[in-house]
């Protein structure tokens, strides 16, 4: 039997997954311009744009939250813990959506950014 649980990120934590999946977003698509000089929304189809991508984080990182009671307990970490896990796993549905509905982004994204880890910063030469 599933582990069902009614509440949701926001109102059960301190976090504020809207914020992190637009910034989540925001530093993909910056990495993006600056390491390939990508520009998004350039190439993403209008029925799943910028904002949907958003809407999508938060609607699945609620479901895992409310579904899942490891992912609950990882967000309901004390400190920075929650907050970390938050971004990893906002990352790695980023990652997902963009294999879905964005596969020329997916394929410019690093391995590790796939399952969550942060993207590489800009190398100063």
């Amino acid at each position: 039997m599933p582990d069902k649980f009614s509440g949701n990120i926001s109102d059960d934590t301190p976090l504020l997954p809207w914020l992190i999946a637009q910034t989540v977003l925001d530093e993909l698509t910056a990495w993006l311009q600056q390491e390939h000089h990508v520009f998004l929304p350039d190439g993403v189809p209008p029925n799943h744009n910028l904002d949907m991508a958003v809407e999508h984080l938060v609607t699945k990182a609620d479901h895992c939250y409310r579904n899942n009671a490891e992912f609950r307990r990882l967000l309901q970490s004390p400190g920075s813990r929650g907050r970390d896990q938050c971004y990893a796993s906002m990352r790695h549905f980023l990652a997902g959506y963009a294999k879905d509905y964005w596969p020329a982004i997916y394929e410019l994204t690093p391995r590790a950014y796939r399952v969550g880890a942060e993207l590489p910063r800009k190398r100063i030469k």
